[in-house]
């Protein structure tokens, strides 16, 4: 999915940072601060939080504080466990295509 999102994105023109891509894996020390560096230069943020991973809603979080927008997708996760997100004003979406239309208009204000 995250393979998947990141070059639906590209390929409409957005620029595009993945800690997964752009970072990779290491330790604590050497991903962390580009990750939170990386976080503060964007304009905005698409979160994939199904299997709720801590990393990403760390981020999350991150960005909120900030007061960065965050655009959340999430297929399976239920309610109670999305309610931070949406009770921090993250835009949440069910739905693959609308979280990525969702994510361009958004950009597309900014």
């Amino acid at each position: 999915m995250v393979e998947e999102a990141r070059r639906n994105l590209v390929e409409s023109g957005l620029k595009v940072f993945s800690p997964f891509h752009d970072i990779g894996l290491g330790s604590a020390q050497q991903v962390v601060q580009q990750d939170l560096d990386a976080i503060k230069a964007s304009d905005l943020v698409f979160a994939i939080v199904d299997g709720l991973d801590a990393g990403t809603l760390y981020e999350i979080g991150y960005a909120r504080a900030l007061g960065i927008p965050v655009i959340v997708f999430s297929e399976r996760e239920s309610e109670e466990s999305l309610k931070m997100a949406e009770g921090s004003d993250c835009i949440v979406n069910r739905n693959y295509t609308t979280a990525l239309y969702t994510t361009l208009w958004r950009a597309a204000e900014l």
